[in-house]
């Protein structure tokens, strides 16, 4: 295994990174996995909980560890550590960052040559935050999407492959902007939706009698700001597109309603859902960490 005997550094203990970590850490005993976040009590818990077998005292000493250094933080982060550490970076047998939108973070990369960089986007998570998100089977069966479109390391690439292999998870490769263009409807939209149905129950003054159906629409609405504001900001234009065709939709919706005929209405309905409807009777899992269904026909075993 070209894993074996390496050193993997992990920089951000949050739910991906700490996954990440415990995951490999359970898996590759013959692997040292060395962590950094700018969280000192992150840290303390993954060198406490085996989660990691070292830990870092910066960004910079952490990639002069590492052979393959894996990037695991907000957005902006990202972008600042591939430009401000691509010499350090470069030297690397492979770096892996692990953001959620990907256009704006490969045309950072570009620029500085980082031949042996890969973006990976895994279909998995909950809402939970910190230690309490960390989870050694979260990749397990889960889609990877992979962006490769500056590799000429092909080294890296096997490395890569071997990496998603290990975690169990099943790779795709997708062009950046496809994947943001997507995913403004499938996780831009969803968020956008959450934290307004909550805003919109909590200044309505109402007494506090929700039902299921309003606590799984906005579940993601407890996610944590800063990942949620800077994965928002960095798709803002596609997201904003999107926005447009549900302002369409509602619109339309709302015009159905005003016609008062439950049978206009319930037609309109069975349009909307059909496509989930018939997922769901084929016996596809709903909550599966891979049931996109813009991503079914892309899938590379």
């Amino acid at each position: 295994m070209m894993l074996a005997g390496k050193i993997i550094g992990i920089i951000g203990c949050g739910q991906m990174g700490g996954s990440m970590a415990a995951t490999l850490t359970r898996l590759l005993p013959a692997v040292t996995i060395v962590g950094y976040d700018r969280k000192r009590p992150l840290l303390k818990a993954a060198l406490r909980q085996r989660t990691v077998n070292d830990t870092a005292v910066s960004v910079s000493d952490l990639i002069d560890r590492a052979d393959i250094v894996i990037v695991a933080t907000p957005i902006s982060a990202i972008i600042d550590i591939l430009t401000e550490e691509s010499g350090r970076l470069a030297e690397k047998l492979l770096v892996v960052d692990l953001g959620s939108i990907r256009h704006p973070i490969q045309t950072a990369a570009l620029p500085v040559g980082l031949t042996n960089h890969i973006g990976m986007h895994f279909l998995c998570g909950t809402n939970l935050r910190g230690v309490a998100s960390w989870n050694d089977s979260l990749f397990h069966g889960a889609q990877c999407l992979l962006f490769t479109p500056n590799v000429r390391d092909e080294r890296a690439l096997l490395l890569a492959r071997q990496l998603v292999k290990v975690l169990k998870a099943r790779p795709t490769f997708l062009d950046p902007q496809t994947h943001d263009d997507l995913f403004a409807v499938t996780s831009g939209l969803p968020h956008l939706l959450a934290f307004s149905l909550l805003k919109l129950w909590n200044d309505s003054g109402r007494p506090d009698l929700r039902g299921p159906s309003f606590d799984s629409a906005t579940r993601v609405a407890s996610s944590d700001p800063t990942m949620v504001s800077e994965m928002l900001f960095h798709n803002r234009r596609s997201i904003l597109i999107a926005m447009s065709h549900l302002e369409t939709n509602l619109k339309r919706f709302r015009a159905t309603l005003e016609r008062v005929d439950p049978a206009i209405l319930q037609r309109y309905l069975k349009n909307c859902n059909g496509r989930r409807t018939a997922r769901v009777s084929n016996g596809k899992d709903e909550r599966s960490k891979s049931s996109s269904p813009f991503l079914r026909g892309l899938f590379i075993p």
